[in-house]
């Protein structure tokens, strides 16, 4: 981000752990680092003009110190405004800056590796168990725009130690999203710092992917049954014969002949495994030219694509094959 006013973007990010205006009061606000960074702040207000006040703080964030906050009303200082609303619209600096304080000042090479595998450890343990994300997400009860992270609710506690590990701030929320009442883990979805939005895209690429996993895998299982059906039905097929009623330009049927015991078997396989919508169905001789009643199974031939035709032209094949291997069985001679 350009800023208007870079050395004092420098002092505030150096001695200044927080930076915020505060809209509703025309007040501006900041938290120094330490007393000593404190006192510094205090003299560059002082340097521009502007008159301010000291609160307790509390406990820094970074370095542990009692320090006193910094109030001032906004008006005073064009370039002490202008750095203080920059700032709070780049608010990935003091976030990332904080967070380099923090790991500098316990900084050793074991403890530094210990940390990244805890990281890692806890964005591996988010991949495998965040089922869903949704961002963007209006909330009814504050108005606030937020990522929401779906996770079993028995592993809530797990996935929130996680976040924290990365010190990610999210918070359980009972989401009415969709109708439907389920505890999910949020986190704002404005002003994300930079380190966060990349833990995020990450997440949202491993939910992605596995999702396409299940996919291919699904869909090769599949491809698998489909191959098993045809194989089966290749063994039971007799015939398939197409039929044409008096008055039909041209055929309006397909009909697979198998033995009775088997009608109920191939019907499941097609139906079910192939998805050919086939019927079963009493036939009689004016259909066949057998005597007698056959029962078969039926497809309309408007209802057949590349797909089924496909299939079909592979039962023809092997009821032709079969034929061919008993006139070979009996010696008979094979036409070409």
């Amino acid at each position: 981000m350009q800023y208007t006013y870079p050395e004092i973007r420098d002092v505030f990010t150096i001695c200044a752990e927080a930076v915020a205006p505060d809209t509703r009061t025309n007040r501006g606000y900041i938290r120094p680092r330490s007393d000593g960074m404190g006192k510094i702040l205090q003299n560059i207000l002082s340097m521009k003009g502007v008159k301010f006040e000291l609160k307790p703080g509390g406990l820094s964030i970074v370095s542990g110190a009692s320090v006193q906050e910094i109030f001032f009303d906004l008006g005073q200082n064009k370039a002490i405004d202008t750095t203080v609303n920059e700032i709070s619209e780049d608010l990935d600096l003091p976030l990332r800056v904080n967070r380099l304080f923090r790991r500098a000042a316990d900084y050793n090479p074991k403890a530094e590796q210990a940390r990244r595998e805890k990281e890692q450890a806890a964005l591996t343990l988010l991949k495998n168990t965040i089922t869903q994300m949704k961002g963007n997400v209006r909330s009814s009860d504050d108005g606030g725009k937020y990522i929401y992270f779906y996770v079993p609710y028995d592993k809530l506690d797990a996935v929130e130690s996680a976040f924290s590990d990365l010190d990610m701030g999210v918070y359980r929320h009972v989401s009415h999203l969709g109708g439907q009442e389920v505890t999910v883990l949020r986190y704002p979805a404005t002003m994300i710092p930079g380190e966060d939005l990349q833990i995020i895209e990450q997440l949202r690429e491993a939910i992605k992917s596995r999702r396409d996993n299940r996919a291919d895998f699904e869909h090769g299982n599949t491809k698998v049954n489909q191959k098993e059906a045809l194989d089966e039905l290749k063994k039971m097929i007799n015939s398939i014969k197409l039929a044409q009623y008096p008055g039909e330009l041209e055929p309006s049927h397909r009909y697979f002949y198998f033995n009775r015991g088997d009608i109920d078997r191939a019907y499941d396989l097609m139906h079910e495994k192939l998805g050919i919508k086939v019927e079963k169905y009493k036939s009689n001789s004016q259909l066949n030219g057998r005597s007698g009643e056959t029962f078969v199974l039926r497809l309309p031939i408007k209802d057949e694509n590349a797909r089924i035709r496909g299939i079909i032209t592979d039962l023809q094949l092997a009821i032709a094959t079969r034929g061919i291997s008993r006139r070979n069985d009996m010696g008979g001679r094979v036409k070409i």
